[in-house]
């Protein structure tokens, strides 16, 4: 498992309880994380921002090292503003000069697990400029996405990978429409 999964809020022991939400009491710190001198958190505009996304998704957003994704500004913006969408989960940290060096996004969604409906926020475009990669940014934005996440009331997220993780609480197939 990697360091990174190790130590994040996720389940290490396989789930024997009800179907729905494995704990509804978690606390996440209304504080936001503080970042290293330099850097400074920014909430973006995606109508605004989405040339500046863009560019940085376009640049540094990759699944794996085998095929790098791009997609369209417009699809970015389809894909980040659905019914209902949260404009403070669009969280970026940059540099004190403006530039770019982290991205995550959160949208809501209603999922169903057999015969429970629950309120979440799908994960998406976590992306970490190519130098800074390994200086635990990730751990910041993710820590960030959960802090805002809860303040708007959820308390589940979920985030999809091309890496297989230690003892995952569940695996799906699902189509992705692009």
């Amino acid at each position: 498992m990697s360091t990174f999964w190790s130590k994040e809020t996720v389940m290490h022991e396989p789930y024997t309880g009800d179907d729905g939400p494995i704990d509804d009491d978690i606390k996440i710190d209304p504080e936001q994380a503080t970042l290293p001198k330099g850097y400074v958190w920014k909430t973006y505009n995606i109508t605004n921002d989405g040339d500046k996304i863009h560019a940085f998704l376009n640049k540094h957003y990759m699944t794996d090292n085998t095929f790098r994704l791009n997609y369209s500004k417009e699809f970015i913006q389809w894909a980040l503003t659905p019914p209902n969408y949260i404009a403070d989960l669009c969280i970026g940290v940059e540099s004190n000069s403006g530039v770019i060096v982290g991205f995550i996004a959160g949208i809501p969604t209603k999922n169903r697990i057999n015969y429970n409906v629950i309120d979440c926020i799908e994960v998406n475009f976590l992306c970490v400029h190519k130098k800074l990669r390994g200086k635990k940014l990730t751990v910041r934005l993710v820590q960030e996405m959960a802090r805002r996440s809860n303040m708007h009331g959820y308390k589940h997220s979920f985030y999809s990978t091309t890496k297989q993780i230690h003892q995952p609480i569940c695996t799906t197939q699902y189509y992705h429409r692009i």
